[in-house]
């Protein structure tokens, strides 16, 4: 009997392979694309994903919901109704939790620059089941000011994504390809879409930046974050949340043991005061 792995046991043994294979895998997956559902918890939705994003995918019994710490955000702080923004879509693994749970009378916004990535989402979205929030996918960045930006992707995975400068990540091997995207603030979106009860945020060393471009609309709504933060603005990013008058968590705590940290993890949980 197939039965499912977590993604944590394979990418233990994918890192186990020796190098060329684990190469020759990464270039393998490029521009494949694979269809999976949801977990039952949410629906068993059908999405569609690319290995290329994540190995993982690859595997025939894949499912989503396996990130812990995101699907425990997503449960504890999206509720029937809620408007949800999601900034790093990706594959729409968070968006489309999130529409499930929001309901029929929530909305879900996904920011995704990775034209690769957000056109599988739109293709997800189409075959989107009744019940559910409808899930708006923009192919953008955001930062603090509008305009344009460079989006380098990298040998390895999608998942590593990162406008130019930003990313501090050293598991990217190389940049394979480098082209320009639009550039919106998170003021912007506000002007167009429903203000969020809740955002996660996940743009590989951007957080700050979409923050402050977004500063009077996260004060005025207040919305439960999770944040990705890297080293080189924990600090700033702390400073930040702390002078809008958030209380920062480390996300991977559990909700009945969680305790206030001083300084912005690197996976952080903001909630309001």
């Amino acid at each position: 009997m197939n039965r499912p792995v977590s993604q944590h046991t394979f990418r233990n043994l994918f890192r186990a392979c020796p190098a060329p294979v684990r190469t020759a895998l990464e270039k393998w997956s490029r521009g494949r694309i694979v269809r999976r559902r949801m977990g039952p918890e949410f629906g068993g939705r059908v999405f569609y994903a690319s290995p290329e994003a994540a190995l993982f995918w690859a595997y025939p019994w894949a499912s989503a919901g396996i990130d812990k710490e995101l699907m425990s955000f997503c449960r504890e702080f999206v509720q029937p109704g809620s408007v949800v923004w999601d900034f790093g879509g990706h594959l729409g693994i968070f968006a489309f939790s999130a529409a499930h749970r929001a309901g029929a009378e929530g909305a879900v916004l996904s920011v995704e620059p990775d034209p690769f990535l957000s056109r599988l989402m739109i293709r997800s979205e189409a075959e989107r089941p009744s019940g559910v929030a409808p899930c708006t996918v923009l192919t953008c960045a955001v930062a603090r000011a509008p305009g344009f930006a460079t989006l380098e992707i990298p040998e390895r995975s999608r998942a590593a994504n990162a406008l130019s400068g930003k990313s501090e990540s050293t598991q990217r091997g190389g940049i394979r390809e480098r082209f320009d995207v639009p550039v919106v603030t998170v003021a912007q979106l506000a002007s167009r879409y429903p203000a969020p009860h809740v955002v996660k945020m996940d743009i590989e060393g951007s957080e700050l930046d979409a923050l402050v471009g977004g500063e009077e609309v996260f004060r005025a709504c207040r919305p439960a974050m999770l944040l990705e933060v890297y080293d080189h603005i924990r600090l700033e990013t702390t400073q930040l949340l702390r002078k809008w008058g958030y209380r920062l968590y480390d996300a991977g705590q559990v909700a009945q043991h969680r305790a206030e940290v001083d300084v912005a993890r690197h996976n952080t949980l903001a909630l309001p005061a």
